[in-house]
């Protein structure tokens, strides 16, 4: 069964999830969370909040020398 995405404004989904703007907006320029809109709706982005609590649970990792 196919998971329905659950879209949040920004403030709404840090404060759920427990994470700052800043790290979503970091999230957003590393190219690591994909931002939504409602079409011809609001302006607000908006965020998948189980795409971003499954970032925070498995952090990508690189190798550091």
């Amino acid at each position: 069964m196919r998971r329905v995405p659950r879209y949040l404004p920004i403030d709404d989904a840090a404060r759920e999830v427990g994470v700052s703007r800043g790290t979503i907006y970091r999230y957003f320029r590393l190219g690591l969370l994909s931002k939504y809109r409602a079409e011809g709706v609001d302006r607000r982005t908006l965020v998948d909040v189980d795409e971003l609590r499954e970032l925070r649970r498995n952090p990508p990792v690189k190798r550091v020398e």
